[in-house]
């Protein structure tokens, strides 16, 4: 991927904090990781109801000509 192991370790590591990921360190210095699914199908439902609400916030907002509601 042309990154360094410390920016993936990185990114690795937020993901796991969000609860996206389940890791651990395993003998010696390797990392074992893997999605949990159940999280991120959480995750998937709450973006997509934000994105209900923001489409039907701009509706409004262009119905009334712009003008914030």
């Amino acid at each position: 991927m042309g990154l360094a192991p410390t920016t993936v370790l990185s990114h690795l590591q937020a993901l796991k904090k969000a609860g996206l990921l389940k890791g651990s360190v395993s003998s010696g210095s390797k990392l074992c990781y893997c999605i949990d699914w159940q999280t991120l199908n959480d995750f998937k439902i709450n973006l997509g109801n934000l994105h209900e609400k923001i489409t039907l916030h701009h509706t409004k907002v262009f119905e009334n000509k712009g003008k914030c509601m």
